[in-house]
């Protein structure tokens, strides 16, 4: 927090905990009276979105951990028990499952509001390459995933390598994807920079009330 809050208990216990616990002032001027640019839109909120989403991710997978059993002879019973058996097995198989598309739905949106809005140019610069980054190691994090779900089918089936090409080509579907979105969004933002560019987040500032 910084600069003069303007913050001003009304109780006497509240004047009496501000002088020994500013909790009161760090809260409106967090909460209440931050500053925030005049040009921010509901594209912004995507990063709060995938935070949201991945503490649902975490969640949910922890809890289907503890009832599935990664074993080549056990893997599909295990996952009809959690279906069947487990008090609301099947919603939380869904929600994770459905969950892992719409967090890389939203991870496609949220690069190309930052390309169309130029949040990849200095001094973000960093921060965008950290970005691809780990948009890289959740490709790969979907790939594994993708992978040990499907081992007990490959050595349970007869066409093994069919098998294999309709899981790589489910993993190949994550990129391609995201193609189209970007390559739009890319060829808006170099239109939108030609003639000026988009506003940039920031550039004029007001304090909410």
């Amino acid at each position: 927090m910084s600069g003069h809050s303007s913050y001003q208990p009304q109780s006497a216990f509240m004047k009496w905990l501000e002088r020994r616990l500013p909790i009161g002032s760090f809260v409106y001027s967090s909460f209440v009276a931050y500053p925030t640019p005049r040009n921010l839109n509901y594209w912004w909120t995507f990063g709060g979105i995938l935070t949201f989403m991945l503490g649902v991710q975490i969640i949910t997978g922890i809890v289907l951990a503890m009832h599935y059993v990664p074993h080549v002879d056990f893997a599909f019973d295990s996952v009809e028990r959690i279906m069947r058996d487990v008090n609301y097995g099947w919603l939380l198989r869904y929600i994770h499952a459905s969950g892992a598309s719409f967090f890389f739905v939203a991870v496609y949106i949220h690069m190309a509001r930052a390309m169309y809005y130029g949040s990849y140019k200095d001094p973000r610069e960093v921060l965008w390459i950290l970005g691809v980054i780990l948009f890289l190691l959740m490709i790969a994090t979907g790939f594994v995933g993708y992978d040990r779900h499907h081992q007990p089918v490959f050595r349970h089936t007869s066409d093994r390598q069919l098998d294999r090409d309709l899981v790589v080509g489910r993993i190949r579907c994550r990129g391609a994807d995201a193609q189209p979105i970007l390559r739009a969004t890319l060829s808006l933002a170099i239109h939108h920079r030609r003639r000026g560019g988009a506003p940039r987040l920031g550039a004029a500032c007001r304090r909410s009330e």
